[in-house]
């Protein structure tokens, strides 16, 4: 295999997985990591400070990029997490679709409940927001983009009961697990 690809929603722990893959010496990217960094600002402004036109223009370019690398060294076993907006991002949706056609690819869905999400988001609690009735809307975002994901992944993972720690450790060893079996005794 030449690449894992994690997708789903903000704050399922894709980057946590990727932090714990980096420890261990994998490859790896982080699209929104690397999106806000080309900018300049913290990913958790990539949202609100930034252009949407120009966000996704940039970001189709990096996973252009990092597709580009994953199809150009098989031999390296690269892990990314792409945006949880990837889906609404026809460029991005249509390279990726491209690249699991062409490339010896797993994709897996980290997801997690509406509850688990809205806490590791921090939308619980007084705060100034722009955002109305966040768990209504993220709960329509979710109805809308987990059959998109759904459709592109090879396996689903539900972080939903997990904390940070279990998820660095446990979880990560579960989706190379996955995407690496156990050789079956005779």
């Amino acid at each position: 295999m030449s690449a894992l690809i994690l997708i789903g929603p903000d704050g399922s722990g894709k980057s946590t997985l990727l932090a714990e893959y980096a420890r261990r010496g994998y490859t790896t990217a982080d699209v929104d990591h690397a999106v806000a960094c080309s900018l300049g600002v913290p990913v958790a402004d990539l949202f609100t400070t930034v252009a949407p036109a120009q966000r996704i223009e940039l970001t189709a370019a990096i996973v252009r990029d990092l597709f580009d690398d994953i199809r150009r060294e098989p031999q390296t076993l690269f892990i990314l997490a792409l945006p949880a907006d990837y889906v609404d991002i026809p460029d991005v949706v249509a390279q990726f679709v491209t690249l699991k056609n062409d490339a010896d690819l797993t994709v897996v869905v980290v997801e997690a409940g509406v509850s688990a999400l809205m806490t590791r988001l921090g939308l619980y609690g007084p705060r100034v927001t722009n955002i109305v009735l966040p768990r209504k809307e993220l709960k329509a975002q979710l109805e809308k983009r987990l059959p998109l994901y759904y459709q592109h992944a090879d396996h689903r993972v539900d972080t939903t009961h997990e904390s940070r720690e279990n998820m660095a450790c446990d979880v990560a060893d579960g989706v190379i697990m996955l995407i690496n079996p156990p050789a079956s005794r005779s």
